[in-house]
């Protein structure tokens, strides 16, 4: 797992929380939750991690596999590279910044069994 800085050079932590979802909830595309969230808000663990950003190589047509940690446990579904991943197939130089993003298997068992 690993942070990385954003176009503006602020660091992102590598991790999300349940709570960071409620917090960017602005009720308007695209960040509208469903109202079975908003509802479900008071049960949920909000501590939870919800994604999360790591430095594996990854491109276009990975989505949805699985991200393994060192142990073989699941840790959750890759979803999307980072903005600054597709540039680091073509050039080295943007490998500092090469990140995955995946969905924490935690908040999606928090979410199934609670919302």
């Amino acid at each position: 797992m690993k942070g990385f800085e954003d176009a503006e050079g602020k660091f992102v932590q590598p991790y999300t929380t349940i709570e960071g979802l409620f917090h960017r909830a602005t009720g308007a595309s695209p960040y509208a939750l469903p109202e079975s969230w908003l509802k479900a808000k008071t049960s949920l663990n909000l501590s939870l991690p919800m994604n999360l950003s790591t430095t594996n190589d990854i491109i276009g047509g990975n989505q949805g596999s699985p991200l393994i940690d060192r142990d073989a446990n699941v840790v959750g579904p890759d979803l999307w590279t980072a903005i600054f991943s597709p540039w680091a197939a073509i050039t080295a130089t943007t490998r500092a910044k090469n990140r995955a993003v995946a969905v924490d298997s935690r908040a999606l068992l928090e979410g199934l069994r609670k919302v």
